[in-house]
């Protein structure tokens, strides 16, 4: 179950990278106009998608050792969530310096990291059962 909602996810990010950017700028950030995401991270993004499809739909270690980077990116995310969006952004976004979070941004990072946390465990039990 967990595997068909990734690969649907997957692919859902391979069609519309663009709306993937714009949904985390919403999130995030205030000024987006003045900080916008380096020519590469679209296809970065679409390529992330075409991985977790075919993760998706093969499985064993590869879906596995995916699931483990959710665990500790998640874990990161929620234990440090300033860090992490620094980190993140400023590889990704050009003048990353000139970014002006979003109220309420890191509260939610931090649920979304524990929230991938909890996905990705699900996931790594759900396969070991099978």
């Amino acid at each position: 179950m967990i595997r068909t909602l990734l690969g649907i996810g997957g692919i859902l990010v391979v069609l519309v990278p663009g709306r993937v950017i714009e949904l985390y700028e919403n999130l995030a950030i205030e000024n987006p106009d003045e900080c916008p995401p380096k020519d590469w991270v679209a296809p970065a993004i679409r390529a992330e998608g075409i991985g977790l499809v075919i993760l998706s739909l093969l499985g064993g270690k590869g879906f596995s050792a995916f699931m483990k980077v959710g665990i500790v990116a998640g874990t990161l995310a929620a234990i440090f969530p300033r860090q992490y969006a620094a980190f993140g952004f400023g590889v990704s976004w050009k003048q990353p310096d000139s970014i002006e979070w979003k109220a309420g941004f890191f509260p939610a990072l931090r649920v979304m990291g524990a929230f991938s946390v909890l996905f990705s465990y699900c996931a790594l039990k759900e396969q070991r059962s099978q």
